[in-house]
């Protein structure tokens, strides 16, 4: 593209990782190969789900946006008919603005300029806000009505596994899909919110992001206090010793982190890390495959800051279904977890309990944006243009990819 470049590594078996390369498994970071005119374009946001990819590219000639998908269709995640290997541009959507993109792992949603959401895919947990789990597929984007005609325009969408978060102008955060855990944070554990419902215990707290896992969720305050809800068999929503292992059906303030301040929140499948506003990162939940960086494969109930990472102000992290990927304000890119996928981007299939660098010319570049949400791949995006350094984190209206692109705690 004309000022950035896409990188990617890890799993590409259904063509998720549109790249020049016939192997399933990409070892080292590539460039993702753009099949249109990459003149015409210039990048704003990525996405990832299990088997599929989204990709969101402004068109400079005519100032739209394109939302191009690749990977697997067969849950019509990709909103599209055609091939599953090349980008293709998803037609139904070039007409509306799209600022911000997301995938759980078989749907995929998008937020307009307008504050409206579309969501298209798997429709068996009632993931697409419809009002119903019919039907169970769905292969054309669809306005999710009630967030169009009854709240305040949403600026931010999360996809979690089966579930999602929206966050409206005014501060309300709405939440429908699977809720088996609680992930949906409205006090009960039903199993399918159908219907975009309103998280009512957060209405009076001035939410700045939103972040949702495999089944479970989190959001940070302007006070940089951390709120989470849902899935807590590793840990992951609690550092509470004595409720090290109960689910959580409304939102709960993260005590154990009370003493700092909280900038970011990225969530794994089965764990989670968080950055500082002064740049520390702090991780616990799952850790069989060493996801949270402390040198071994156990599970952390409390939050515990990565050892290896003190002597460097993190800036971004993203968590992956297994794995984790961090940049440093440097511009040096870390990642560690699961690597049987090539996830990690060190050149081969081992799993790391400890950070490891990601070689690439990450400085020269400078990195933009990280994405190793899906189960075995990550994407990293990379701009040209030299970011700002601002010492808060800011979260545009045009959703939650924002908190990435700015730096979080010098960035999180």
């Amino acid at each position: 593209m004309a000022k950035n470049n896409v990188y990617c590594f890890g799993n590409s078996f259904n063509g998720e990782l549109p790249v020049k390369t016939e192997e399933d498994l990409v070892l080292v970071p590539q460039k993702i190969r753009l099949t249109h005119d990459r003149r015409k374009y210039s990048f704003v946001a990525l996405a990832s789900g299990k088997q599929h990819t989204l990709l969101l590219l402004k068109n400079v000639t005519l100032e739209t946006t394109e939302v191009f998908s690749c990977g697997s269709n067969e849950r019509h995640q990709l909103g599209r008919l055609g091939s599953w290997r090349k980008l293709e541009v998803i037609d139904s959507l070039s007409a509306r603005n799209i600022v911000q993109i997301s995938c759980g792992h078989f749907h995929s949603c998008a937020l307009s300029e307008a504050g409206e959401v579309f969501s298209w895919g798997c429709n068996r947990y009632a993931q697409l806000g419809l009002g119903s789990s019919e039907p169970s597929e769905l292969g054309k984007p669809t306005i999710i009505k009630k967030l169009a005609t009854n709240v305040s325009p949403v600026i931010q969408v999360a996809c979690g596994g089966n579930h999602n978060l929206a966050l409206t102008k005014n501060g309300e955060l709405w939440t429908f899909g699977d809720n088996s855990y609680g992930q949906c944070g409205i006090g009960s554990t039903e199993r399918f919110v159908s219907s975009p419902t309103l998280v009512t215990s957060l209405q009076f707290t001035p939410i700045r992001t939103i972040s949702a896992g495999g089944a479970h969720s989190a959001i940070v305050t302007f006070g940089n206090k951390l709120f989470m809800f849902g899935k807590n068999e590793f840990g992951q929503c609690s550092g509470q010793l004595t409720n090290s292992h109960k689910n959580y059906n409304l939102p709960t303030l993260q005590t154990s982190l009370s003493d700092h301040q909280i900038a970011y929140v990225s969530l794994g499948e089965e764990h989670s890390a968080c950055i500082t506003t002064q740049g520390g990162l702090f991780t616990f939940g799952a850790g069989g495959f060493g996801q949270c960086g402390h040198g071994k494969n156990t599970n952390e109930i409390n939050p515990r800051q990565v050892f290896e990472l003190m002597g460097s102000c993190i800036v971004q992290v993203s968590c992956g279904r297994c794995h984790t990927i961090v940049a440093t304000e440097t511009g040096k890119v870390l990642a560690f977890g699961l690597g049987a996928s090539g996830q990690l981007g060190i050149g081969n299939t081992h799993s790391k309990a400890v950070p490891c660098v990601v070689s690439g010319k990450w400085v020269e570049i400078n990195l933009k944006d990280l994405l190793p949400r899906s189960a075995d791949r990550s994407l990293c995006a990379v701009d040209k243009k030299k970011p700002e350094t601002n010492s808060d984190v800011s979260v545009e209206q045009s959703g939650n990819f924002e908190a990435f692109t700015q730096p979080i705690a010098s960035n999180g």
